[in-house]
């Protein structure tokens, strides 16, 4: 995951897509934290949840001739 460029306190983005915070692949909520911290939204829980959560596959380890 990148991270998006930082904002300072008087310039912020203009919808949560450009928001440094913004988590597209979560399925209840689209944002990092329960509330906004630009207050661009009152809400960052889905209206409707996605139907599978989009995580990496697990990593397999081999502790062979260790």
């Amino acid at each position: 995951m990148q991270r998006r460029k930082k904002y300072s306190r008087y310039q912020y983005p203009k919808e949560c897509k450009r928001c440094e915070y913004f988590q597209p692949r979560w399925r209840y909520r689209f944002c990092y934290y329960t509330r906004c911290p630009y207050q661009i939204r009152d809400s960052t829980i889905r209206k409707t949840p996605l139907k599978k959560e989009n995580f990496p596959p697990k990593e397999v380890v081999s502790v062979k001739n260790v």
